[in-house]
């Protein structure tokens, strides 16, 4: 089994700023309530209240931002939460 842990993601704009801040965010599963806008509000925390989760149980994870228009991204940053709780 495998889940994502995210934290934080940042996407690079050309402009220098983060495209993907607050815009709507989606996840294959969602571990309620560690929604997936939890790793695009500009929370860097890596605290496990303040991180989107997906399931455990998923075996296909993924997580994903709609930029809302065509970007160029140059920079793709994210911080992944140690799942050493189990969770």
């Amino acid at each position: 089994m495998v889940n994502v842990l995210l934290s934080s993601v940042g996407l690079a704009s050309a402009a220098g700023e983060n495209a993907a801040l607050n815009q709507p965010a989606f996840m294959s599963t969602t571990y309620q309530p560690r929604v997936a806008s939890l790793a695009n509000d500009g929370d860097h925390s890596t605290s496990v209240p303040d991180c989107a989760f997906t399931l455990a149980s998923d075996q296909n994870p993924w997580w994903a931002v709609d930029l809302g228009a065509e970007s160029t991204v140059v920079e793709v940053k994210y911080t992944l939460v140690d799942n050493s709780l189990g969770i």
